[in-house]
């Protein structure tokens, strides 16, 4: 089965194109300086994804010419790929009233990446008591950096932070890659995550995390105080730290990983090949 996806720097997408490509679909991407006749022409492709700003005019030929199956990553489908679109994956972010309206939808809710943040050691030079990954690019400092600059360092533990955003203190490790976001987590006792950006992640690796939105899977806070509350709590509170991971390790990895994302996708495609492989791939990667 051959497969293009549209290169994207969405989390949905990324997960979704790393759990088809581990269960050994032929995956090729997308890029907007790539020819996409030639393109289509060489892979001959089953299915193509595709977002909204994918939508050239050479890919729209192309998909006329060639005839794939169209997985549109959205809410709107173009009038000319109507006839070719088998399925919209809607992000769960997007209003109930605006999904309602759409017709051949699956609601696409955020999973952990568990293709590709599953590995991963200790490292001795990221090793830490409170840890956080920026995920935001140059620009204003947004108040949780800010918050985290300004606070967590004045507290007695030792942090480290990484990312494309400069938090001011000395433990500022620099960029990030992604090869070593995994061997972050794990050399760091409590992550703070913000916008459940890392959180599934973090739970389908056993990772203990402290949130700024109310969840079901870890403790979160609303302000500094309670913020350095659960710091106090579970900065030298292994016991602690490993009951709750154990019960969110449960949560997310029997339910909220992006092979169960491709399985229930596959369902609806009506490949059943798709759903055997997702889950035994799923089932290998986990044992």
């Amino acid at each position: 089965m051959r497969v293009i996806v549209g290169a994207t720097q969405d989390p949905y997408v990324i997960g979704l194109s790393a759990a088809l490509t581990a269960m050994g679909l032929n995956i090729s991407m997308w890029f907007a300086n790539k020819a996409a006749y030639d393109m289509f022409a060489e892979a001959k492709p089953d299915y193509v994804i595709l977002s909204r700003h994918h939508m050239t005019t050479e890919i729209i030929e192309a998909v006329q010419e060639f005839k794939p199956k169209v997985i549109i990553y959205g809410v709107s489908v173009p009038p000319v790929l109507e006839e070719y679109t088998a399925l919209v994956l809607i992000p769960d972010t997007v209003p109930k009233v605006v999904a309602d309206n759409i017709d051949n939808k699956m609601i696409l809710h955020k999973a952990a990446n568990f293709a590709q943040f599953r590995r991963g050691n200790f490292a001795k030079t990221m090793a830490c008591d409170v840890g956080h990954i920026s995920m935001y690019d140059e620009g204003p400092t947004p108040e949780i950096i800010r918050q985290l600059g300004g606070m967590v360092p004045l507290l007695p533990y030792q942090f480290k932070v990484c990312g494309p955003t400069r938090i001011p203190c000395h433990n500022y490790l620099g960029t990030i890659q992604p090869n070593e976001i995994m061997p972050f987590l794990r050399s760091t006792k409590v992550y703070i995550d913000y916008n459940n950006t890392l959180m599934l992640d973090c739970a389908a690796n056993k990772i203990f995390t402290i949130c700024n939105n109310v969840n079901p899977l870890f403790p979160s806070f609303s302000d500094d105080t309670e913020l350095a509350k659960l710091l106090s709590d579970f900065v030298d509170n292994e016991k602690a730290r490993r009951n709750i991971c154990k019960k969110a390790y449960k949560k997310v990895i029997n339910e909220h990983t992006y092979f169960h994302r491709v399985m229930e996708m596959a369902e609806l495609l009506g490949e059943t090949e798709w759903v055997d492989l997702a889950n035994q791939t799923y089932r290998q990667m986990r044992d």
